[in-house]
Formats: structure tokens, C-alpha cells, sequence
């Protein structure tokens, strides 16, 4: 059989160059713009000033002037409003409406909040046939059928669980808000409800506490660090984060003007932007300001700090700083104190090996600190 078909024939065309390309792709384009133009219901006309004029619709007057400088401008204007039209009139999927939400969140909330979402979205709905489903098609049903099977898949306890649903019931909230599903189809919806499905995660007691022996233990090790290595400021700062419980963000933000005669004011944490890589100091993780009462231990502790910074030449506005500057805390956060037996200042105690520790000596690991039994 010698027929060949459209298919070969544009194949061959295209191997050999016998078309422009990129001549093809400007026909194109000049097509859609021609298809476009012919369905504008206003004339387009040049005054005697020069300028070119048409009408656009328009909800609220019926419709509004649109003047530019040249036939091709006024052609563009018009061309990318009815481009735009095309685009809203298009029936808009579960992820188009996220995308839609999150952006309006992103002038609302932090950077860091906004990377949260981002990566929540792959964690959850990535890939998914929900997402793709179109947003005024999506039932009950359909939700209760994808978070189940989330939940189920992906071993949620009840708190990623609440935030996934807290996920679907916002997005599909933007869309009735800005009238793309007249129904609410998680209206008789609670997160509860999905919580039989999830995985319960029991952290055991050894996990969950330290010990007085362990506390013990940990005492004796910072005393053999400071005999040993006196200049590392990292020791120092996880023995203040045992005495005070202080969120570590807190303690790197951490200022000698906040060393008050018998309390201590905590005023700011420091904070990490996930987006530009940058730390900065900002409130404290609910706003507020607290204080926190000095001690005999924390007083002896504090005072050790600064003879040490001194005698280094490391003082300066922040209570624990290194020959770098201010201590800053990793940005993959900070786990919980583990058994002594596990802790990393039993392991490897001065500069530079310390587990948990990011490149750069003025980086340092600051747990917080469990209830002891």
C-alpha cells in the first residue's frame, strides 16, 4: 500500500524543514486573533485626534471606552480581555480553586505558612483524581470517598487528618464564595468524622520524658563540656533551654537587655523564611510578651555566658553568640529532648560535631525541654 496519510506527509514535512515553524506558529496566532476580533460586537475607529477607540463590555455600565495610540494596541486590549473571558467561563478544577485560595492567602499570611500550604498540596493532593475534578461536579461523596482514602493511604493521625480537611473544606468555601458552586457540598461535613480512620501514634513514656537520672546524667555531661570546652556557646545555650523550657526561636533571639534584675522578658523569636533562606527576628509565636523569673541556677548560668563572651571577645546585644555572631537555629525544626542515652551533647560535645548542627559553626541545635517525671 503506497497511500500515505496526513500524518506521514507532516512528519516528512517537518523533518526536512520544508515549513517555517515558527512561520506556521505566527499563522496560527494570526488566526486566533482574527477569530477573536470577528466576535467583538463594538467597532473599532480612529478619531480625529489620532487615537483609536472601541467598547468593551462591561457588568456595571453596560459597557466602557478603551482608547489607545495605535490599531494594534486597541486590538490587544481587546484580544486579552475575551483571551481572559475564555479562561473564567472554563469550568475550574479542585486545584485550580486551591491555587485560587492560596494565593489570596499568600497576602494574608507568612512566607513560611504559604511554603506550608505548597507542600501540603504534594503531600495530599498532588496527582490525585480529585484534583482534577471539576469544582461545581464534586460531591459529598467525592469528598468523603478521597479523605478516607488519604487518611487510610497515607496513616494520618487526627491532626494531618483535621488539616486535610481543613484543606478541602477552605477551597471549596473560596468557591462558593466567589459563586463557582451554588451548593456547599461539606456542609453537613466535620472533621471528627474521619477521625475513626486515622492512626493513632503513641509516642512511649521513655520517649515522651526524661528522667531524673537522665537529667542527671545531662548536668554532669554539660559540667565536663565546660571544663573541657569553656568558649563553645552551643553547651551553654541547651543547658539555659533545661533550666527556662524556652522555645529555642526565643533563645536565639535572646538579648542582654531582656536580663532584667530578677526576671527575664521574652519579647521576639527568631524566625526562618523557607522561601528566601533568610533568618530574621520577629514576635513570639503567639505575639505576646511573657516573663520568665530568674533563678539562683539561671543567674549563675547567665553570668557564666558573659564572662565567657567577654574573655572571647564574643559579646555583643545577643545572649549567645560565637566569634560568628548570634546563634542561629536549623530550619528543619527542632525535636523534643530524647533520653539522655540518646541526647547528642553525650555524644559528641565541642565545635563543629554536635548532630543536628547545620553547616556553619554559628548554627547550633537548641531543644526544648519535656516535663520531667
Amino acid at each position: 500500500d503506497t497511500k500515505i496519510n496526513q500524518t506521514e506527509i507532516l512528519q516528512y514535512v517537518m523533518e526536512n524543514h520544508i515549513i517555517d515553524l515558527s512561520y506556521v506558529q505566527e499563522k496560527i496566532e494570526m488566526a486566533k486573533r482574527k477569530e477573536l476580533l470577528e466576535k467583538h460586537p463594538y467597532k473599532i475607529s480612529q478619531g480625529k485626534d489620532g487615537k483609536w477607540r472601541t467598547y468593551l463590555p462591561d457588568q456595571k455600565n453596560g459597557r466602557k471606552l478603551v482608547k489607545r495610540s495605535s490599531l494594534k494596541g486597541v486590538e490587544d486590549v481587546v484580544i486579552k480581555f475575551y483571551q481572559l473571558k475564555k479562561e473564567q467561563e472554563r469550568p475550574k478544577t479542585f486545584y485550580d480553586v486551591y491555587q485560587y485560595w492560596r494565593n489570596v492567602q499568600a497576602a494574608l499570611i507568612s512566607a513560611n505558612s504559604i511554603a506550608k500550604y505548597n507542600t501540603d498540596y504534594k503531600r495530599y493532593f498532588e496527582g490525585t483524581d480529585f484534583s482534577k475534578k471539576h469544582i461545581d461536579k464534586i460531591t459529598e461523596e467525592d469528598i468523603k470517598v478521597f479523605i478516607v482514602s488519604t487518611v487510610k493511604s497515607k496513616q494520618l493521625c487526627k491532626k494531618a487528618c483535621k488539616t486535610l480537611f481543613g484543606y478541602v473544606r477552605n477551597t471549596v468555601k473560596s468557591a462558593k464564595i466567589n459563586k463557582m458552586i451554588s451548593d456547599d457540598p461539606m456542609e453537613f461535613l466535620e472533621a471528627k468524622q474521619f477521625y475513626k480512620y486515622c492512626t493513632d501514634v503513641v509516642k512511649p513514656q521513655d520517649k515522651r520524658l526524661v528522667s531524673d537520672k537522665d537529667m542527671e546524667m545531662l548536668y554532669c555531661r554539660f559540667q565536663k563540656d565546660y571544663q573541657e570546652h569553656p568558649a563553645y556557646i552551643p553547651t551553654y545555650a541547651v543547658h539555659f533551654a533545661s533550666l527556662t523550657g524556652m522555645r529555642v526561636g526565643e533563645i536565639a533571639a535572646l538579648s542582654w537587655d531582656c536580663i532584667m534584675e530578677s526576671y527575664i522578658v521574652i519579647n521576639k523569636s527568631e524566625k526562618y523564611n523557607r522561601q528566601t533562606k533568610e533568618y530574621y527576628i520577629d514576635k513570639t509565636k503567639n505575639g505576646k510578651n511573657r516573663i520568665f523569673p530568674i533563678t539562683d541556677e539561671i543567674r549563675t548560668l547567665l553570668d557564666m555566658v558573659k564572662r565567657v563572651e567577654m574573655k572571647n571577645g564574643y559579646i555583643c546585644e545577643w545572649v549567645f553568640a560565637n566569634e560568628h555572631g548570634r546563634l542561629e537555629v536549623p530550619p528543619e525544626g527542632l525535636p523534643r529532648v530524647p533520653p539522655v542515652a540518646e541526647h547528642p551533647l553525650l555524644l559528641l560535645p565541642h565545635a563543629g560535631s554536635l548532630p543536628g548542627l547545620l553547616p556553619g559553626p554559628q548554627r547550633v541545635w537548641l531543644p526544648g525541654v519535656p516535663h520531667r517525671s
